[in-house]
């Protein structure tokens, strides 16, 4: 909480199948967590190389096209899959002003 009152803010990243939909609901919703690549673009530009996933993806508030998709696709993305992209991110000055925790 004390993160979030100096005005830091949660990008969020998930593997993109059911469990980790399910994750980021969660962390949106209770600690506004910002998706982060988290969204039918960033699915559909890796899901060509994805594994078949079960179960079916839930809501995807933040992103309502991106369940639809998924349930399509029926392929998972993995976090270590995208991971160079990511990386790539944390480096970009603008990625993040928000101020250091305490």
């Amino acid at each position: 909480m004390e993160c979030r009152a100096a005005g830091a803010r949660l990008h969020y990243h998930d593997d993109f199948d059911p469990d980790g939909l399910v994750i980021a609901r969660r962390a949106m919703a209770e600690g506004g967590a910002l998706p982060w690549r988290y969204d039918t673009a960033a699915y559909l530009a890796s899901a060509a190389q994805g594994i078949v996933f079960s179960g079916t993806p839930g809501a995807t508030p933040w992103d309502p096209s991106l369940g639809k998709r998924m349930r399509q696709n029926a392929r998972s993305v993995h976090e270590e899959s995208v991971f160079n992209l990511l990386a790539e991110d944390l480096v970009r000055p603008d990625f993040s002003t928000a101020p250091s925790c305490p």
